[in-house]
């Protein structure tokens, strides 16, 4: 196993899971019903339920990172709308896949996810090493290159990560 799941609750009828990985990250999923109109969707897909996003009035603030590259590229349109593009959450919508996967558990549910391990996210290596997710030379490998190589990259916290859950479990509860 290459992670380790730190919470696991219910929000706005959803399941919502995060999990540590080895690399010191953690990692956001919710997961859907067969029944909820994206189940099965990549997050690329495109999508006829998504096509009521407008794009013009949204801020910097709370526009995801596919819809400012969609506004900011000119190749949005009705027709382009995707998982990717229309959820607001930390990084993005990173991963789409279920059902038949036991990641990030085994289940018969869709999951829409996120990670934390784009510029500016930091790796709680030590925590990594504590949950046997990499071992004593694993972690003292990577460790010395970043006292060498200091990022000072921000570790984005299991509270954090709950938080971004819920805020995409809502998001989800509202797509007909």
């Amino acid at each position: 196993m290459n992670w380790k799941v730190e919470s696991e609750f219910k929000y706005a009828g959803y399941k919502c899971i995060v999990i540590m990985v080895a690399m010191g990250h953690r990692c956001g999923y919710v997961g859907i019903p067969k029944d909820h109109p994206l189940y099965g969707l990549d997050y690329s897909d495109k999508s006829n339920c998504l096509k009521s996003l407008d794009v013009k009035d949204m801020s910097i603030e709370n526009a995801s990172v596919g819809q400012l590259l969609a506004g900011l590229s000119g190749e949005y349109n009705e027709e382009y709308i995707t998982p990717e593009m229309y959820f607001s959450v930390h990084g993005g919508i990173t991963y789409a896949g279920g059902s038949s996967s036991k990641y990030p558990i085994k289940s018969d549910l869709w999951w829409f996810g996120f990670d934390c391990a784009h510029s500016g996210d930091g790796k709680d290596l030590e925590l990594a090493l504590e949950y046997g997710l990499i071992d004593n030379n694993h972690y003292n490998s990577i460790t010395s290159v970043e006292r060498t190589f200091p990022t000072y990259d921000k570790v984005k916290s299991l509270e954090y990560c709950i938080g971004e859950c819920k805020n995409l479990a809502e998001q989800l509860s509202k797509i007909n």
